[in-house]
């Protein structure tokens, strides 16, 4: 399979076409040769994870020392905040056609304004923020203003079902809540407040609830224990213009992830800062041949694995655009004007939004640009023609293995 740049893509099973022994994208190739390696083979993490990673972490040019133990020095936020100019990281669009786009002096700005708060808050490390949101701009933020202060971060999605929600946030027992007041969802608002006010009222370690307004515009947070509205959180700290990035041992504990699988309850699993990053820069670099100047629409669960690997988008010097909302509304499918308007490169996606969007009524938009679909599971490919119009390369983000103290060089 070819992209437009005449290259062959990654797809599912170690990230290669059937028939492929190599991957040929230009991130790849170039990480191979700065190897001393004639091809970047299919073989290569699983035969030599010693000379993989660190290849890799050259290659992105990574930020910090990326060894196991004591003595790494990385942060998540430092790498995808590594720009400050004026040129578009971050866009928005809603299910009613809202919009907001920052560039990434504004996301750096936004990520230091919530991260001096989480200080103020005595958030750092081993404190558990969880954010409860729908696929918005504040939900990047929260995470990489946790990743900043060396807070280990958690999400749902704000639509979760509410027995399901009140079980997995007492079983975290965050120290910091992000909420909004609400989701849309096919046309209609769904008001969410009540809950973040249940839960707040059974946490006796929480310090702040940060409201996110979007479906109602203001909200009194006085109906929530402990609750701020977030232009009230940063607003002592509008003046602070630097990151103090805590830097933390790569294995030290960033994420929690859900266990979506049927029967798991509240089991979850914790990835590290390293496995995180390095797990991220794999996927969106190596396998999607992710780089400058591309765009990735992200439709994936907020809090999911695969969201939570997405954001690391920025680091690759690729802009991120955040999808909320139901694919299609009344036969129209939003998302695939968003991703023909905004032109994306790239798509991450799960089955239930490709069925969803395989019921559109099809319209004449321009795709062109998009050259690669990621998704946490394998895909129907003649269900992506159908969507697409034509055969797109799927990669699937495969689960993130912890990482060997003999793996990584500093």
């Amino acid at each position: 399979m070819m992209n437009q740049r005449g290259e062959a893509n990654s797809v599912p099973g170690g990230g290669l076409a059937d028939g492929e022994a190599h991957h040929s994208g230009q991130f790849a190739s170039a990480m191979a040769r700065g190897a001393g390696r004639e091809v970047a083979d299919a073989g290569w993490l699983s035969a030599e994870p010693a000379t993989f990673w660190p290849a890799l972490w050259r290659q992105a040019r990574g930020i910090g020392q990326v060894v196991t133990g004591d003595a790494a020095q990385l942060n998540f936020a430092e790498n995808v905040l590594r720009a400050r100019d004026d040129d578009e990281v971050l866009v928005f669009w809603g299910e009613a056609r809202v919009q907001n786009r920052y560039d990434h002096g504004e996301l750096y700005r936004a990520v230091a304004h919530f991260a001096a708060g989480l200080r103020e808050q005595g958030i750092g490390p081993g404190h558990r923020i969880l954010a409860s949101l729908p696929n918005l701009p504040e939900a990047v933020v929260a995470m990489l203003a946790a990743a900043s202060v060396g807070a280990v971060f958690a999400a749902i999605p704000a639509d979760m079902d509410a027995d399901a929600a009140r079980a997995r946030v007492a079983a975290w027992s965050p120290h910091l809540i992000v909420a909004s007041d609400g989701y849309e969802v096919a046309g209609e608002r769904v008001d969410t407040l009540p809950r973040a006010a249940e839960w707040a009222a059974a946490l006796p370690e929480l310090k702040r609830v940060v409201l996110v307004p979007y479906v109602h515009g203001t909200d009194d947070p006085r109906q929530v224990r402990h609750g701020r509205l977030l232009a009230e959180f940063v607003a002592p700290f509008l003046k602070v213009t630097e990151i103090r990035f805590q830097r933390q041992a790569c294995d030290a504990p960033a994420l929690l992830v859900g266990d979506a699988s049927p029967g798991a309850g509240q089991k979850m699993s914790v990835q590290s800062a390293g496995e995180l990053l390095l797990w991220g820069l794999k996927t969106l670099c190596y396998d999607a041949d992710l780089g400058p100047s591309d765009r990735l629409v992200c439709a994936l669960p907020v809090g999911s694995a695969g969201w939570c690997r997405i954001t690391a988008a920025p680091a690759a010097g690729a802009s991120l655009l955040l999808y909320a909302g139901v694919p299609v509304v009344g036969g129209d499918s939003l998302l695939l004007d968003f991703i023909a308007v905004e032109r994306a490169t790239h798509v991450a996606l799960d089955a239930q939004v490709l069925e969803a969007l395989a019921k559109g009524v099809p319209g004449a938009r321009d795709l062109s640009p998009l050259r690669v679909i990621l998704s946490p599971v394998t895909l129907d490919t003649r269900r992506v023609a159908a969507v697409f119009g034509r055969e797109v390369p799927v990669v699937t983000i495969d689960p993130a293995a912890p990482l060997a103290a003999t793996v990584l060089a500093g």
